[in-house]
């Protein structure tokens, strides 16, 4: 699974924005990773380990108000507080979590009591369709309220209201990392059971946050307890799909090509040849595998 994430910084945030009833109003406010030494760069195709925009309650940060939605880059890959050194030397890959046991893993029930929930934004993901000996990416986002370009940059209308494309929305955890010189903010993505809808291209899907009051439910760790928050968990629906090229698979690929819709592409392309630099072999490199499939031992 790879991630489209696209919108400037400002965009992000003025797409974030609700009505006024909401527990969240208005847009948020964009912070800076701390120190600056790494950010969030815009892409088609961000693939984990690199940072991207996440969502977070502003009772988290003393100068936000608590009715303050914020965004902010993380990395992709929660680096547990109590890790001692370099985030990649942390020996499980923390990129997903499963809904079902996560309060059994400590890497994932520290920050969770402590309320360190949050949305990870994005346009959309990719995910791989397994057919006999080859594989199909398929791009997957938020049902549309109208046609969109996917291969366009969004266009600022200067309005105070966003009206472009509606963002994906996913549940997940955040953890802060104090032992370097600058904070360590990193996260993972929650998953559930695939719904019926995307059941023939992978049996996992995002814990996807399907509309305002979902999100709001997931960020306010306040007034909604940790029980009452996973409860909402639950495979979506409401999502649309279409075929793109197998060059997804390759991380320097990032380019708007990515998400063009494409006839699904014969099994003679598309079988996977080893090549280098794509995330599969990046992964394989580094022995990588998914939290989700590991057990973890407090």
């Amino acid at each position: 699974m790879t991630i489209m994430s696209t919108l400037a910084p400002q965009q992000l945030c003025k797409a974030c924005s609700g009505n006024p009833n909401r527990q969240y109003p208005g847009a948020a406010k964009w912070r800076d990773v701390p120190g600056g030494v790494n950010s969030y760069r815009p892409s088609y195709n961000l693939a984990p380990t690199v940072y991207s925009p996440i969502l977070v309650s502003g009772h988290h940060f003393a100068t936000a108000a608590e009715t303050q939605a914020d965004a902010q880059p993380m990395h992709w890959g929660l680096v547990p507080s109590y890790h001692k050194g370099e985030p990649k030397q942390f020996r499980y890959s923390t990129i997903n979590a499963r809904a079902e046991g996560i309060l059994d893993k400590q890497t994932y029930r520290v920050p969770l009591t402590k309320g360190n929930r949050c949305v990870v934004l994005a346009d959309g993901f990719y995910e791989w369709k397994r057919v006999k000996n080859a594989k199909q990416p398929y791009f997957i986002y938020f049902l549309q309220r109208k046609e969109i370009a996917w291969d366009r940059p969004e266009d600022e209308n200067g309005g105070p209201t966003w009206n472009g494309r509606r963002l994906l929305t996913m549940a997940g955890i955040f953890e802060v990392n104090k032992t370097g010189e600058y904070p360590l903010y990193s996260y993972t993505i929650i998953t559930v059971n695939a719904s019926k809808k995307l059941s023939s291209i992978h049996d996992r899907m995002p814990a996807l946050l399907d509309g305002d009051e979902a999100v709001d439910m997931w960020l306010d760790t306040e007034h909604v307890s940790l029980e009452k928050a996973l409860s909402i968990l639950k495979p979506i629906e409401n999502v649309c799909y279409h075929p793109v090229t197998v060059s997804v698979g390759n991380v320097r690929y990032q380019g708007p090509e990515c998400v063009l819709h494409l006839e699904e592409e014969k099994p003679s392309s598309a079988i996977a040849q080893p090549q280098t630099n794509t995330l599969e072999t990046y992964f394989h490199s580094k022995k990588a595998k998914k939290e989700e499939f590991k057990t973890e031992s407090d």
